[in-house]
């Protein structure tokens, strides 16, 4: 299994921060609040190129309900560069990484 940081598909009418506010609420069960843009990150993948745009988030929830996942959970940046990371996220998380205290 690869770690994924949550989000998904911007829809029709929605701006990145909508959407990923949405996907967060609907992956997660928890309402975020989406600050400042972390990056955006291309990574070519078989015959397909994955862009992802990150933000930071912050939540005053720490219950998780899943409903579309088998795992979930909160880490420090020590825990972090020790998962096994899909590749698409592997910018994110070294930047993530970097900026944490």
């Amino acid at each position: 299994m690869k770690w994924e940081f949550p989000g998904g598909k911007v829809e029709a009418g929605e701006t990145a921060r909508q959407a990923l506010k949405r996907e967060i609420f609907e992956e997660l069960g928890i309402s975020v609040d989406v600050g400042d843009c972390l990056g955006s990150f291309a990574t070519p993948l078989d015959r397909h190129l994955i862009e992802l745009e990150c933000y930071w988030c912050t939540s005053e929830q720490q219950e998780i309900k899943l409903t579309s996942h088998v795992e979930a959970s909160w880490f420090t940046a020590d825990e972090l560069v020790q998962l096994d990371w899909a590749l698409p996220d592997v910018p994110a998380v070294d930047l993530v990484i970097k900026e944490l205290p």
